[in-house]
């Protein structure tokens, strides 16, 4: 337990020194990017509400390629939070 809290710290510093808010435009993050962080949730728990056997998606690497690894990273611990919480 001791060590996933401690990859997950990392992974936040990671991000964070890279400060990935200098890539984005004055008018903010890319909508795309934004409505992608809505509907990864709905793809984790795909199989939670199907009556078939669903593979989830992870809608991860759809996000990096679109706002680079810092951004990517950052989104999905806010994911995880929403999904754990």
């Amino acid at each position: 337990m001791v060590l996933e809290w401690l990859c997950i710290v990392l992974a936040a510093v990671a991000a964070l020194m890279a400060r990935p808010w200098r890539a984005l435009p004055a008018s903010g993050p890319p909508w795309v990017w934004l409505a992608v962080c809505s509907v990864v949730p709905a793809l984790w728990s795909a199989d939670r509400h199907a009556a078939a056997l669903l593979q989830p998606w992870s809608g991860a690497s759809l996000l990096v390629l679109l706002a680079g690894w810092p951004l990517a990273t950052l989104a999905m611990m806010l994911v995880a939070v929403v999904l754990v919480a």
